[in-house]
């Protein structure tokens, strides 16, 4: 964190927003107030995804809750181009958090934080097809969605991949690539696939 302070307090906006997320992550009162210090001072200075993260934390931090404000930061975002902001407005459509509860708006957000190279959204988007939750279940699309963003690195989506090729899911069963995707997601430190890779290797 020191690194990011000393960038931050030099006037670098996007330091001054890792440096809020970092202690927006915290759970004192005290880390709280600076997260909501440093995303503000990044926003005065034109970091767009800033925006994104302190709208995050009124829509999610309990002592904080205020929707309405989430998705006024979130759309302010989104106008600038930031991709977790779309995504972010994706999420609150898709479970109705501050806004109708509206599938296709959800996917209008979730596609266009894709086309910015947002890989979060691209596993949420996979989810909802998967889910059939807004929209029509495809569970062929949802491994290729899942795919994509396990590619780039999203442990949930290799999660996904490994639970599938388990089970069956969208594509044939085939247990060593199950093995494959929840052993690469352990490795990378995700605490489902760490927790779940003995009960993945038993099948080998």
């Amino acid at each position: 964190m020191s690194l990011f302070t000393q960038a931050a307090e030099v006037g670098n906006p996007r330091a001054m927003t890792a440096l809020a997320s970092a202690y927006a992550s915290q759970k004192t009162a005290e880390e709280t107030r600076l997260a909501i210090e440093w995303y503000e001072r990044a926003i005065e200075l034109g970091d767009a995804s800033a925006f994104a993260g302190l709208g995050a934390m009124y829509m999610m931090h309990p002592d904080l809750v205020d929707k309405p404000k989430a998705i006024r930061l979130f759309k302010k975002g989104a106008q600038l181009g930031d991709s977790n902001g779309m995504r972010q407005l994706g999420l609150a459509h898709l479970m109705g958090h501050g806004v109708t509860k509206d599938g296709v708006v959800a996917i209008s957000w979730f596609r266009k934080a894709i086309k910015l190279n947002n890989s979060q959204a691209i596993v949420n988007l996979g989810r909802m097809y998967a889910s059939g939750e807004g929209v029509t279940r495809d569970f062929n699309e949802a491994f290729r969605l899942m795919q994509e963003a396990a590619a780039r690195d999203q442990t949930d989506a290799m999660n996904y991949l490994a639970d599938a090729y388990s089970r069956g899911v969208g594509v044939p069963v085939d247990r060593k690539q199950a093995l494959v995707w929840v052993t690469k997601a352990a490795e990378m430190g995700d605490p489902w696939a760490k927790a779940n890779l003995p009960y993945f290797q038993q099948f080998q």
